[in-house]
């Protein structure tokens, strides 16, 4: 779980498409 939070964090910076990517595959992270 370590990895898909360090992805979220790199995620982040490639925002705004990537974070409906990271949404739609980490619906328990939603925030």
């Amino acid at each position: 779980m370590a990895e898909l939070i360090s992805t979220n964090i790199h995620t982040s910076q490639h925002l705004p498409k990537v974070q409906h990517f990271t949404l739609y595959f980490s619906p328990t992270t939603k925030v």
